[in-house]
């Protein structure tokens, strides 16, 4: 799904930046230029960053087959 339909960037294109250490709308911004143009897509763009970290963190901490949650 796009999310800057200026710069023609999709929520995968962010979740795969997120993926490769960016971590706040600036670095998704600089990698990426979201929102320099209207700016509109800022609140989307930063629910897919906190949406992707989120699912990055769970999945580390998700236990293995060989541990339990205590």
């Amino acid at each position: 799904m796009f999310i800057c339909l200026c710069r023609g960037v999709t929520d995968s294109a962010i979740r795969a930046e997120v993926q490769q250490g960016a971590v706040c709308y600036e670095d998704i911004q600089a990698r990426l230029e979201v929102g320099t143009c209207c700016g509109t897509c800022k609140d989307s763009a930063e629910e897919v960053i906190a949406e992707t970290v989120a699912e990055s963190l769970f999945f580390e901490l998700k236990p293995t087959s060989e541990t339990a949650w205590a």
